[in-house]
């Protein structure tokens, strides 16, 4: 509806007439093409129960990451706080029962762990802002929905996307190295990524380099 009716307006309030911007139904129909592609992919199940909230977080949080370099505790404190609460159920933390806990809390301990490590040394080294305390609880909120390995994976996609565009920015738009970059914006795709394939791709990398049992 909020599509149809920004084009039945043609882009503009039907009382004053201001111009509404072309990214309110770009965010509404990704949203909308993302549900139906979980549903195509989960049905109806308890894993998309799982991957339809979480998907609709990390899409709120990279666009406010994006405009407004936060992130939310709403929703990522939040977020977390279900997680762990439904990690009884959660069908991506593994085997079933309390080792879903178990994986949720550990996820989230090992996400929210080396960034604020990371972040904490940063700043004692260079006296500035490294990393944003935000981009610390939402790696705990990926950690307590998707496991260790969601957090690996999504660190590591979200680390290497990141490397790649902070460097590209350097010719293309004047920046430096130093140049802030919204690293949630980086974060929260890799974790839906990490969220659907992240075991498969931790699986894929020990089978092809001979690492893990």
């Amino acid at each position: 509806m909020p599509v149809l009716s920004w084009i039945a307006l043609r882009g503009r309030c039907a009382s004053c007439r201001a111009p509404i911007s072309w990214r309110y139904p770009a965010v509404e129909a990704l949203t909308a093409a993302a549900l139906v592609l979980l549903w195509r992919a989960l049905g109806p199940s308890a894993a998309f129960a799982v991957a339809a909230p979480f998907t609709l977080a990390m899409i709120v949080l990279f666009f406010t990451d994006w405009d407004h370099h936060i992130l939310p505790d709403a929703v990522t404190l939040t977020g977390f706080a279900v997680g762990v609460a439904t990690a009884f159920w959660n069908p991506f933390l593994g085997e079933p029962g309390w080792p879903r806990v178990v994986a949720s809390i550990t996820g989230a301990a090992l996400g929210a762990g080396p960034l604020w490590l990371v972040g904490a040394l940063y700043k004692r080294i260079r006296g500035v802002e490294g990393m944003g305390f935000g981009d610390v609880k939402l790696m705990a909120f990926v950690g307590a929905v998707t496991g260790p390995p969601g957090v690996a994976a999504t660190l590591f996609f979200g680390t290497i996307v990141g490397a790649l565009v902070g460097i590209a920015l350097i010719p293309l738009r004047g920046k430096s190295l130093k140049a802030e970059l919204p690293f949630g914006c980086f974060l929260a795709p890799a974790s839906l990524f990490a969220l659907l394939w992240g075991r498969q791709a931790i699986e894929a990398y020990r089978a092809a380099f001979g690492v893990g049992p």
